[in-house]
This record gives structure tokens, sequence and C-alpha cells, in this order.
């Protein structure tokens, strides 16, 4: 399963001001990643960048990403660990955005294998949670949950954290 391509998408949803001792947040600044591969499966990814924490912007994060998808081109999806290894030779830091790609990754896995990528992840459910900012966008964005709906037509299906026997 050869990686032929990742789109890359900037998407800033709404909250209510978001306040810690490190800063004020008014925007969850995520990135939304496909990684599309040679037999027509594509696994999504995404990341909020938080730059008060890890000194990430939605703009780094959207630059290293074009950056990490060049390097993804033409190999193998499912040897997660060296596609994971060469982003981590590519740069140091910058573990949001290499978060996105991780969880293509298994994303693809997951389908490739006919299983949820939470049952891939090796953690103990419930421990496994879905995206806080996907939270906030379901609660106060509908149409940032319709677009986030449209976008996890996945394995994850934002159904982490959930038994197996709930689904």
């Amino acid at each position: 399963m050869i990686i032929t391509g990742t789109d890359i998408y900037k998407f800033s949803i709404p909250m209510h001001p978001f306040t810690i001792a490190t800063g004020t947040m008014h925007y969850a600044q995520n990135i939304f990643i496909r990684v599309h591969t040679s037999n027509g499966l594509y696994g999504v990814g995404e990341c909020s960048a938080f730059p008060m924490i890890v000194g990430e912007t939605q703009a780094t994060c959207f630059e290293m990403a074009k950056d990490f998808a060049a390097v993804w081109k033409g190999k193998d999806a499912l040897q997660i660990e060296d596609r994971m290894n060469e982003l981590h030779a590519a740069t140091a830091f910058n573990s949001t955005i290499k978060s996105a790609f991780d969880m293509a990754l298994y994303d693809l896995a997951a389908k490739a294998s006919g299983q949820r990528s939470s049952w891939l992840v090796v953690a103990p459910w419930p421990s496994v949670i879905e995206s806080p900012n996907v939270t906030t966008a379901r609660a106060r964005e509908p149409a940032a949950t319709a677009m986030l709906a449209s976008w996890y037509q996945c394995s994850t299906a934002l159904a982490f954290g959930r038994s197996p026997s709930a689904t």
C-alpha cells in the first residue's frame, strides 16, 4: 500500500475563549490531512496547534505537513514505525503535526485490516478519547459538526474510548 499523495487543510473552529496559565485561545487551530494510497484507501489525521504549549501554530503545522507529505510519497503506508522515524529524522520537535500523520497511518492500517483504528492503539479503553477540539466543534458549531462528520468517514469515526461491545 504505497502513499500516492496527501491532502492538507487548515480548519479553524471558533470556541469560547480557552484560558490556561500560558495564554488564551479563541479558535482551535486545526490541520486535517488525508493520506491517499495506491489501492484507493485513504487515512485521515488531525491536530490542533497550541503555540503557548508546543510552540507550533496552524501555519507552521501546515508548512511542515507539506514537507512531511513529500518525504512519504512513494513509501509503504503500513510501515508505520519507519514512516514516523523518517519524520523524526527530517526535523526535530513538531510533535503536533507529526501526530496527525501518525493518526492517518493508523487509520489506513485499520482500514486495510478491516478493524477500527481504536482497536489498533496500544492503550486500554477508555484511555484513548476523542480530540477535545472535535468535542468543541460538535457542541458549539453545527456547520463544523457537519464538516467533521464528512471528514471522519473513516475507521476512527469519533469512537475512540468506546468499548468494542458498545459498537
